[in-house]
C-alpha cells in the first residue's frame, strides 16, 4: 500500500484520495448521505456537522469494542456499514486497517484550516 498520490479509492464512486484517513472521511459521508449534514455517531449518537469531527470523535473517545459492523470475510469490526464495502485486506495477511489507525491518529493534530466536505478535502 502506497500513500502518496491519488491511490486511495473509493469502491461506491470512484473518487480516489492521497490517504487512507481521507477515503475514511469520504465513506463516512457516504454514511449519512441524505441526512440533512449532520454525522451522528453510531456509539453515543453525539451530533457533528463535519465529517471530519466525527471521525476525530470516533477515535479519540471510542474503541475497538464500540465497533458495531462485523466483516464476514475476516475478524474486523468497523464503525459505519460503508467501510465493508472497501477492501481491507492486503496481501501477505496484513489488513489497512493498521494504516487508518495511524492516519486517524494522525488527524488529531490536524489544523483547523483542514476541513473535510461533501466533495471531498479542501
Amino acid at each position: 500500500l502506497t500513500h502518496e498520490g491519488l491511490n486511495h479509492e473509493c469502491k461506491l464512486c470512484n473518487q480516489t484520495f492521497d490517504s487512507p484517513a481521507k477515503l475514511q472521511c469520504h465513506l463516512i459521508e457516504h454514511s449519512f448521505e441524505g441526512m440533512g449534514g449532520t454525522f451522528k455517531c453510531p456509539v453515543c449518537f453525539t451530533v457533528f456537522v463535519q465529517a471530519n469531527k466525527l471521525q476525530q470523535h470516533i477515535f479519540s473517545a471510542h474503541g475497538q469494542e464500540d465497533k458495531i459492523y462485523d466483516c464476514t470475510q475476516c475478524p474486523q469490526k468497523f464503525f459505519f456499514q460503508t467501510e465493508l464495502q472497501v477492501p481491507h485486506l492486503l496481501p501477505g495477511g496484513y489488513n489497512s486497517i493498521m494504516y487508518l489507525i495511524a492516519e486517524f491518529k494522525a488527524l488529531l493534530v490536524m489544523t483547523s484550516s483542514d476541513t473535510c466536505s461533501s466533495s471531498g478535502w479542501e
